[in-house]
């Protein structure tokens, strides 16, 4: 195992510089879509505007209340009652309002909330866009979603995930949590091909998917109401709940008692943005999101096997892990995966390492901003290398860099003839590597940065 030393080097102490590294906060989703409305001080005025909120109560005062909404119900009669064959839509249509309540019962403190229209249009590819295109302005978030993206046709979907993962790629400070659009089926070998593809190719390493959907212990609000619900008994005509509520109190009392356990289901990437917070908070960004139990949640929508979860954790192929949720007898519903969507790739397979980096990078470059003020010379590289040096080794005693010691742990290299030429410094370009041994002491990450100073 190599170590890395770095000589002393006295370094020139300048008034009211501070050279502390602060780390940045890392789990603060946006949750992209649509809402009953988007108001502060008047209609509309947050629309298309990504909005921090730290409650649910918060999200209901700006962007509306749930309202029941048309549902469908195919039942079917039978010597011992009636059950429920089939129920459309499987996902809600107002699933914003259904997500964020999920995401604060999962441990969610914070997020931003980009309101791309009355959740009652169509939900459609160019809104979304619209939408995460929004979130890119704003420097806190680092988990990118869009739920409602598993409705939109397929071609729609995958080219809307190529422009989350392009944006968390370019802005490399955040990932994008998505969810495979058959997330309530069985997925035969043929079927998560096909959803795999839908996916993408490029950028990866910045995304991390999730199956299947889950069944939330949360009521739907139609069903309380008994509002807007229309059901159909053995393929017969339909008929609305409230009319059999009048017509027929004893039918209506043996179809509400099988209603009174239908729960929504929602798309599973919701919970595991607020485990991430939770996880993030208790043990650091390091630990992975993996493992733990999510709450509010009755049952994945599937049952998911070893054998099924072992193909859907790696792909000699594609190389897109998909990580599974998955229920344990006697230790609840866990999140049973952690790898990012380059399952294949030896540097960013996991969902841990690729967070942590981007924790570590954007930590640096924020705080290494009096640098561009002062000269390209060594006294500035041996100050830098001392405040990443400094930061780093704080990580370490954290347990975030699995290593002995610090300098099997992680190292730090700015100045002439190691990170730049002669000509970089003519040009005012400030180049700075850190390797960090995140995953295991004998392989390292690489992370490149790059200032420019204000007088180039």
């Amino acid at each position: 195992m190599p170590k890395f030393k770095h000589p002393g080097v006295y370094i020139q102490e300048i008034p009211n510089i501070s050279t502390d590294i602060m780390a940045v906060p890392t789990a603060i989703p946006a949750f992209v879509g649509y809402t009953q409305t988007a108001a502060r001080d008047k209609d509309g005025d947050l629309h298309l505007t990504p909005t921090k909120i730290t409650s649910f109560k918060e999200y209901c005062q700006l962007f509306g209340q749930s309202e029941a909404e048309p549902l469908h119900l195919e039942l079917a009669s039978a010597s011992g009652g009636i059950t429920l064959k089939q129920i459309s839509p499987v996902l809600p249509r107002q699933m914003l309002w259904y997500a964020i309540r999920l995401f604060f019962d999962n441990g969610g403190n914070e997020c931003y909330v980009v309101s791309t229209g009355d959740y009652q249009k169509p939900v459609s590819l160019s809104a979304l866009e619209d939408g995460v295109k929004a979130t890119a302005t704003i420097d806190d978030i680092t988990l990118l979603l869009t739920p409602e993206s598993v409705v939109l046709a397929p071609a729609d979907y995958t080219q809307l995930v190529n422009r989350m993962l392009s944006q968390c790629s370019t802005l490399a400070d955040r990932i994008a949590l998505l969810d495979l659009p058959d997330g309530d089926k069985v997925l035969s070998a043929s079927l998560l091909s096909t959803n795999r593809a839908y996916l993408g190719y490029n950028h990866l390493d910045f995304g991390a998917c999730y199956y299947p959907f889950l069944t939330t212990t949360q009521p739907w609000q139609s069903v309380q109401h008994h509002q807007h619900v229309q059901l159909s008994i053995d393929n017969g005509k339909t008929t609305q709940l409230s009319q059999i509520k009048a017509d027929d109190p004893t039918l209506f009392k043996l179809i509400y008692a099988l209603l009174s356990d239908l729960f929504v289901c929602l798309p599973a990437s919701v919970a595991v943005a607020g485990v991430m917070t939770s996880v993030d908070t208790s043990d650091g960004v390091w630990k992975a999101p993996a493992n733990v139990a999510l709450t509010s949640i009755s049952s994945p929508m599937i049952s998911i096997s070893d054998t099924a979860n072992n193909t859907l954790n790696s792909d000699t192929t594609s190389g897109k892990s998909i990580n599974a949720i998955r229920e344990f007898s006697g230790r609840g519903i866990r999140i049973w995966g952690a790898r990012t969507l380059a399952g294949n790739d030896n540097e960013w397979r996991y969902i841990s390492t690729r967070r942590f980096a981007n924790m570590v990078k954007e930590s640096v470059e924020k705080s290494l901003s009096w640098a561009v003020f002062e000269p390209n010379d060594a006294n500035t590289w041996a100050r830098i290398v001392s405040s990443v040096n400094h930061f780093l080794t704080q990580l370490w005693k954290q347990g975030a860099l699995p290593s002995a010691t610090p300098d099997d742990a992680f190292y730090v290299h700015c100045g002439l003839g190691t990170t730049m030429t002669a000509n970089d410094i003519h040009q005012g370009v400030m180049n700075i590597e850190i390797g960090m041994a995140v995953v295991r002491p004998a392989e390292f990450i690489i992370l490149q940065l790059q200032l420019h100073s204000q007088q180039a």
